[in-house]
């Protein structure tokens, strides 16, 4: 009952209602802990921010994730990108603090690098090199940083930091971040060599199998694909060779996959034809890594990831998901067929926001007929698609949905009337000034301020 009424103050836009969610928060119910932070964040009010962030100090709980969530749907505010640096700084899991640290690039909030620096050869340096990685450091002071980090890619202790650091040495670029990490390559896959050698202990069997089992450990194998991808991100050229014969044979799919990733800052005819024949490799991992090195790629690549949306098995809806995105970021107005085809079940969301980046004149016809199925899930995604790429002639189509049984639908619809200017709309628009729903109700006021009268007109 207490899960529900938290919900209830949280979709109800009474700001008035945050002293009590945030009381939540500390509840010894993890439950209820994140139902209260998902609601601080449904409710929008920034002044939420400290005590989010204060809930997500520490670990990789549910919790703490939980807390950046409801950060990253607050309004654009200081305080929010202040409190987004802060959680990233406190993190102890590596994924937690790298999406931390975008959401608060993404809201031009400036973490500070010297209390993650500080926290290396510490407890939680993992989560300090991944958050170290995320900002978009430059010049001196990147420089800076590489210097800091590179000796911990050979010698760390924990091979999760190893790995951690470089990653973030592929990101932060340099000569010394280059150096460590062609020294760090030779010398993990001459040990890796080395096992799988030793582990042939006899020439099989004319006829007979190879030995199947990879003397290779997990940590070791994901510490491998990290140093790959981080060597195709700062080698390049000298490196593609090693990366191609990797993503080709290797049998461990960690190194497979962190070889495609370094392909992708390779655009040479091998690396592509590398990562095409990667597209139908039988680990998912290698495939996701794949298409969005592809994607990177530009519209060079959209031609075999078009090929492979096509073949895509309906019952894959992760793989659905990566080809969507990986087909957004080649910007190629090829893809809009084959995106069309991925608005169909988990995937449309990914599929609408990628016809959103294409921006290409045919990708609204798709969004429009997508809207009009019976029961679309994605259609606020759509709505916002549409309204991104200005399509104007769907303004009718988008004011059918005001009256959407869920207000996510009639909020996204309200703000894309706005933008699309259709005054049309005005009417139903006002009336939705009284929605049960606050965040409703604030699109609603916000979209009529953006008509060209200013002021509802009557519905026609």
């Amino acid at each position: 009952v207490v899960a529900g009424a938290a919900r209830g103050l949280g979709d109800s836009g009474e700001w008035a209602a945050r002293p009590h969610l945030e009381a939540l928060l500390a509840d010894a119910d993890a439950e209820l802990a994140e139902v209260a932070a998902h609601a601080l964040g449904r409710l929008g009010d920034p002044r939420a921010s400290d005590a989010l962030a204060a809930a997500g100090d520490g670990d990789a709980s549910r919790i703490a994730a939980a807390t950046v969530d409801a950060l990253a749907m607050l309004p654009d505010a200081a305080e929010v990108g202040v409190a987004l640096c802060d959680v990233a700084i406190r993190a102890s899991d590596p994924r937690l603090a790298a999406r931390a640290t975008r959401e608060a690039r993404r809201r031009d909030a400036e973490c500070p690098e010297r209390p993650l620096l500080a926290k290396l050869g510490r407890p939680g340096a993992a989560a300090a090199l991944a958050a170290l990685g995320e900002l978009g450091l430059k010049g001196p002071a990147a420089q800076a940083a590489a210097d800091r980090i590179a000796p911990l890619v050979a010698r760390a202790p924990d091979p999760a930091v190893r790995a951690e650091a470089a990653r973030a040495l592929g990101l932060l670029g340099g000569a010394t971040a280059a150096t460590a990490v062609r020294d760090r390559l030779g010398a993990i896959l001459a040990r890796i060599a080395e096992r799988r050698a030793r582990n042939v202990k006899a020439p099989p069997a004319p006829g007979a199998p190879p030995p199947s089992v990879d003397p290779v450990g997990d940590e070791e194998a994901a510490e491998a694909g990290a140093v790959l991808a981080a060597a195709g991100a700062l080698l390049a050229g000298p490196i593609e060779a090693t990366l191609v014969t990797v993503v080709r044979d290797d049998p461990r799919p960690e190194l497979r996959a962190g070889a495609a990733e370094g392909l992708g800052h390779a655009p040479t005819p091998a690396a592509a034809a590398a990562l095409s024949a990667a597209l139908a490799d039988p680990s998912l991992r290698v495939r996701i890594a794949a298409a969005a090195a592809l994607g990177r790629a530009g519209i060079r690549g959209a031609a075999p990831l078009v090929e492979a949306a096509r073949a895509a098995d309906p019952g894959t809806p992760e793989w659905r998901v990566a080809l969507a995105r990986a087909l957004g970021d080649t910007g190629a107005a090829d893809a809009v067929p084959a995106l069309a085809m991925l608005l169909d079940g988990p995937s449309a969301p990914a599929a609408a926001v990628a016809l959103a980046r294409i921006g290409a004149p045919t990708a609204a016809a798709p969004l429009v007929a997508y809207l009009g199925r019976p029961g679309a899930p994605a259609r606020a995604d759509a709505i916002d698609a549409l309204a991104q790429l200005a399509a104007r002639d769907a303004g009718e189509a988008i004011a059918a949905l005001l009256t959407d049984d869920r207000p996510e639908v009639r909020a996204a619809a309200a703000r894309a009337l706005g933008k699309l200017h259709h005054e049309e709309a005005a009417g139903r628009l006002e009336a939705l000034r009284s929605d049960y729903y606050g965040r409703v109700r604030r699109a609603a006021v916000d979209a009529l301020a953006r008509l060209p009268s200013g002021a509802p007109r009557a519905h026609r």
